[in-house]
């Protein structure tokens, strides 16, 4: 095209991790010829930006403008915090939990499921 400025020799894809306010991490940048390529290792459930430039034999050209993609859902990757049990009478036990943290949570949690398993002494 009329605004490559020389020949393109490769292309460079800078990802930037999003959703942890207190730690934006920036994935090596791939290095590609083709016109798209497969982004790996990637978190679940975490917003990336992704930005793209050229080169040609003498350097790197500007970075597009950003383009933000979610990874999809995952399963929990750990299981509900500080789990008690108090009983509240003879034949009512109450169970609580706190959420799973947010890095680990893979998505958005719909439900929690109590397994109640009798232990006979």
């Amino acid at each position: 095209g009329l605004d490559q400025n020389g020949i393109v020799i490769n292309y460079e894809i800078q990802v930037e991790q999003l959703d942890f306010l207190t730690d934006i991490i920036f994935v090596d940048p791939l290095n590609t010829t083709d016109f798209g390529e497969n982004v790996t290792g990637l978190q679940e459930y975490v917003s990336y930006d992704f930005r793209v430039r050229a080169y040609t034999s003498i350097g790197p050209g500007l970075y597009s403008n950003p383009v933000t993609k979610r990874t999809s859902e995952d399963v929990p990757a750990a299981p509900p915090r500080d789990v008690q049990a108090t009983a509240i009478s003879s034949t009512e036990i109450m169970v609580t939990w706190d959420e799973i943290r947010g890095l680990d949570q893979n998505g958005v949690i719909i439900e929690y499921e109590v397994q109640i398993e009798p232990l006979d002494f």
